[in-house]
């Protein structure tokens, strides 16, 4: 095989031409990225080539756990995934791709992805705590069998059927993944080579674990024994009227008839959301997710405990994913990733306090088991809620105008500077700092004003009315309203400053910034994404909804009561 040379390029210069806000990263072709010197790939899940067509299925493993609960029944797993195999070779046939190098692909290598869902369910079931010496032990039996059996299936199909037209047998059997298979296994792909160039893999299947009685995702410890979980609905119940008319900043609705319901502002997060009860369920409405409904959701495995009377939820092996620590989820992806051909999708949840270092740590631990090829972490409080427990709050917040007089502004204050492009254009905006919070804003083009983009700070000098002078260490700008380009500009620097002054949230002034059309636009782009980096975090004084205790804690995405054990999750 000819070595390939790799050539090194220097980047000589760089221009920049404005600057966008980027929010995701997305690379035609490759799908992926360096970050770090490190190839970061768009889905940690399945690592595809170009023209790489997806096909995934999953066994449901509540339902493969034997009468006795001790082990899985190995006899009926192996029936069903000869099952699966073929019939998701057989939707190779069938399936329709819009590209011609998806289509190639596809024919070439007739990839499949047969993956398992339920897995925490089935251990809760067999009451076996996820990531402990037994778990482990009966989860590297298991993923064993299901990589064998697979490969076995495969070649019989390849001995009927054909081997994928790319299968080369001394390539393929000096691959580091078969050198896991049983000598049996590699008996028969000699004897008859593959129908598939890959079999296995690891999906998230949250949509398909609800329909399959609501069992756990993939490889995922239990989220909680009984839990609420937040749908998108494509419409509303009937009898429901569904606000219209929503301004989101300024939390506002109007309701066309009047009808049953009653919607309520409710805070999640740094999200405004509206709620309301109708006919004993909650639903709700955000600005990215539409009408939401929140439904009680309890774990296959804990209803079949029950049934028994076998459930305790404080026992050791009933832990869930906020209970178990970061070696029991590592050791669980070694040793599915060590039995799966293509990728695995796994979450390490981490509280809101995980430090760089043990960050650090934890992907070096992934990196040096050298069979997990990636992971996912979530860090508690990144998004709104999704799955919580309890029930939501729908008091309403109490509506009414506060009238304020602003704080009186001293002679000098201190200011941060900032240089930015916006529209192509090179824009100074100057924020005016009374106690470290904005206070004023001055924003103009920088066409007769050329400052070192080293300078950060300075001080605004009023000289007298209307008058303000700019100091940098002794250097003075004087009289910056001349820099204005247009009579709106000035009028609209000084009613975002009255704003500031007054206490307005500066995250409705960016957002009513952002709505802004016509001659100004540039100019409230630029004091727009300025104003955004003053946003802060709200803080949440968070009560428990069981207990009405204080003794609350946020930990790896849930809110943790300390007294009753109650949780509901962000």
């Amino acid at each position: 095989m000819e070595e390939k040379q790799i050539t090194k390029t220097r980047i000589k210069k760089i221009n920049i031409i404005k600057n966008e806000d980027v929010y995701d990263i997305t690379v035609e072709k490759n799908h992926n990225f360096f970050a770090n010197k490190l190839l970061i790939h768009n889905c940690g899940e399945q690592l595809l080539p170009t023209g790489g067509v997806c096909l995934l299925g999953s066994i449901n493993l509540t339902q493969f756990v034997n009468k006795e609960r001790t082990n899985w029944d190995y006899k009926k797993l192996e029936k069903t995934i000869s099952y699966a195999v073929r019939l998701m070779d057989n939707v190779n046939d069938i399936t329709y791709v819009p590209l011609p190098e998806q289509a190639e692909n596809l024919k070439n290598k007739r990839r499949i992805g047969l993956g398992t869902l339920g897995y925490g369910s089935a251990l809760m079931m067999m009451k076996h705590r996820y990531g402990s010496t037994q778990a482990l032990k009966l989860t590297e039996e298991l993923q064993s069998f299901i990589a064998n059996i697979a490969y076995q299936v495969s070649a019989l199909l390849a001995k009927e059927k054909g081997a994928f037209p790319l299968y080369d047998e001394e390539k393929y059997l000096s691959g580091n993944f078969v050198k896991n298979l049983s000598p049996e296994t590699i008996a028969r792909i000699k004897q008859y080579g593959l129908r598939n160039s890959h079999l296995l893999s690891i999906q998230p299947t949250g949509n398909t674990s609800i329909v399959a009685n609501n069992v756990s995702g993939g490889l995922e410890p239990l989220f909680m024994p009984v839990y609420t979980r937040t749908s998108i609905l494509p419409y509303a119940p009937e009898g429901l009227e569904v606000p219209i008319n929503i301004g989101w900043a300024n939390k506002t609705f109007e309701l066309k008839n009047n009808t049953a319901g009653e919607w309520v502002w409710i805070k999640e997060g740094d999200e405004n959301l509206l709620t309301t009860t109708f006919e004993g369920e909650v639903y709700k409405i955000d600005q990215s997710r539409g009408l939401l409904r929140e439904t009680t959701i309890k774990d296959y495995s804990v209803k079949e405990l029950e049934k028994t009377g076998e459930w305790d939820p404080n026992a050791d092996w009933a832990a869930t994913t906020t209970q178990l620590n970061v070696d029991e989820h590592i050791n669980t992806m070694a040793i599915f990733a060590k039995y799966v051909d293509s990728a695995i999708s796994k979450t390490v949840n981490l509280p809101s306090t995980y430090s760089y270092d043990d960050f650090k740590s934890l992907y070096m631990k992934m990196y040096d088991s050298q069979v997990i090829k990636g992971g996912t972490t979530y860090r508690a409080g990144t998004m709104t809620e999704v799955l919580g427990t309890g029930t939501t709050n729908t008091t309403p917040e109490t509506e009414r105008i506060i009238r304020t007089t602003a704080p009186k502004r001293p002679k000098e204050l201190n200011c941060d500077i900032h240089q930015l492009m916006a529209d192509g254009e090179k824009w100074l905006v100057i924020v005016g700092l009374l106690e470290s919070e904005p206070y004023e804003v001055f924003a103009f083009k920088t066409k007769t004003i050329n400052l070192s983009n080293k300078l950060k700070q300075g001080k605004l000098i009023k000289e007298k009315k209307g008058r303000y002078n700019l100091d940098i260490d002794g250097f003075v700008i004087e009289n910056l309203s001349e820099n204005f380009e247009s009579a709106e500009e000035e009028a609209l620097t000084r009613m975002i400053s009255t704003s500031l002054r007054h206490g307005a949230d500066i995250e409705f002034i960016v957002d009513q910034l952002a709505k802004s059309h016509g001659i100004i636009t540039s100019f409230t782009k630029a004091v727009g994404r300025i104003l955004k980096k003053y946003i802060k975090e709200t803080k949440l004084v968070k009560t428990c909804d069981s207990c009405g205790s204080i003794n609350v804690s946020l930990q790896e995405g849930c809110f943790i009561c300390l007294d009753c054990g109650s949780s509901k999750c962000s």
